[in-house]
């Protein structure tokens, strides 16, 4: 249980952010239409890592307004469990394609979608987890983020998959400068036979670099299996405006 509980905190960043990254390291400003946002990220504990790309497009046009969106993110991550010998590994390999709406007004910004996804759990040796194979289901998802600078800032979403059962949960607050937030978050992810597992950590997200805004994470990972610290994780995210 505690390799499978600890490999979800790491594959849920990836597999389950379904193009809500964009609206966490903030979408593209006022000076400029962007129809689309490109996403990538990688993200490592002591069992593992992996990486994850996507795009959020807007059929309206520009993504900083209301209306219409389609989204897909493709990950993959590998883990070890050196506690048992032989070493057990397990790979991961998922896709996501979601159909949403998304609100945007002068204070605050939410999304809420729909779709679909697969997902491909390879363990060596197999130890019969549930959870092991290709799996195809249906995901349900809704984010938020508040818009306000020099203020109080709160960012969140969460997500469910049919497909193994799993569940998603992630809430940032802190403070919103003019060019960056910053502040706390905590994360919640669970899959069909596993206890979960939670992460508490810190974050810095929308800082500009190149012709993206880049977001770093860092903190803690608690497997409720184990009742133990079990280390820290690290995330970086990066995210692209595009227009057409």
């Amino acid at each position: 249980m505690l390799f499978q509980a600890s490999k979800i905190c790491n594959f849920a960043r990836q597999c389950f952010l379904g193009g809500l990254v964009a609206t966490s390291l903030g979408v593209s400003g006022a000076n400029a239409q962007n129809s689309a946002e490109l996403f990538t990220g990688v993200d490592a504990n002591r069992n593992g890592g992996g990486a994850y790309a996507g795009f959020v497009y807007a059929f309206n046009g520009d993504i900083d307004t209301s209306g219409w969106t389609v989204a897909s993110v493709f990950s993959y991550s590998i883990f070890k469990d050196s506690s048992v010998i032989p070493t057990a590994t397990a790979s991961s390999t998922g896709a996501v394609f979601t159909f949403g709406y998304q609100w945007h007004t002068p204070d605050y910004f939410l999304t809420l979608a729909l779709g679909a996804d697969v997902i491909d759990n390879v363990e060596s040796p197999s130890t019969g987890s549930p959870t092991e194979g290709r799996k195809f289901g249906g995901v349900a998802q809704i984010g938020f983020e508040t818009k306000a600078t020099n203020a109080m800032y709160l960012n969140g979403f969460g997500v469910y998959h049919t497909a193994n059962e799993r569940t998603y949960l992630q809430l940032r607050a802190g403070y919103k400068t003019d060019s960056y937030a910053y502040g706390l978050e905590g994360v919640y992810a669970n899959e069909l036979g596993s206890d979960g597992g939670v992460t508490l950590g810190a974050f810095v997200s929308g800082i500009e670099f190149g012709q993206g805004k880049l977001g770093f994470s860092i903190g803690g990972l608690n497997v409720r299996d184990s009742n133990i610290f079990d280390g820290a994780y690290v995330a970086v995210e990066y995210s692209i405006p595009l227009g057409f």
